[in-house]
């Protein structure tokens, strides 16, 4: 048997996350909508079409990121779209941990902790969000939403997956508070 690519072992866990996501968000009448193209292309058809007032994602430090989004907030300011943009994907803002380094990335774990020991402590996690609160978002949920908006298949996105066999890590957040959980029972 040949060994599987790593892409196709990510790309699956990516989908599992959003299939995960998406069964969330059934429990509170909505959906995920996975929309297929880039964004500077689909997004003035969406602001249109959905009568878009307000546009949230999540802080992307990389250099492409950081371009892509500067494009974007631009294009939602000029569809008068508000917008915000959070930081998620770590406790501290990066660019105040480089800022408090002399505008330069601590190259050692050590001198990581000494600057974050100097910041306050990260915000609390929201709540989580409940179907009351998800009530005023109405998606208007089309008949076609299979078809344009559902997450896609491995296949879809040019994967072969012949020989994959069973995931040894599923994606989604259920999926690893269980595992989060397992864990902490254990100690």
């Amino acid at each position: 048997m040949s060994a599987v690519p790593t892409e196709i072992i990510a790309a699956r866990f990516l989908l599992e996350a959003l299939e995960d996501l998406d069964t969330s968000l059934r429990k509170l009448h909505s959906r995920l909508f996975v929309v297929r193209g880039q964004p500077t292309d689909v997004f003035p058809r969406l602001f249109k079409e959905w009568n878009v007032t307000r546009l949230t994602f999540e802080y992307d430090s990389e250099p492409y990121g950081t371009e892509r989004d500067t494009n974007i907030l631009k294009m939602a300011q000029d569809f008068g779209v508000e917008t915000r943009v959070r930081n998620s994907h770590t406790l501290y803002k990066l660019a105040r941990i480089i800022e408090m380094n002399n505008d330069m990335p601590p190259l050692t774990f050590k001198r990581f902790q000494a600057i974050v020991q100097r910041l306050e402590l990260p915000k609390k996690p929201l709540p989580t969000v409940t179907r009351q609160q998800m009530d005023c978002c109405q998606t208007g949920i089309a008949a076609s939403y299979d078809e344009r908006y559902r997450v896609p298949s491995l296949d879809e996105l040019g994967f072969k997956n012949h020989g994959l066999g069973p995931a040894a890590w599923r994606g989604g957040e259920t999926e690893a508070l269980e595992r989060l959980n397992n864990h902490m029972d254990k100690k």
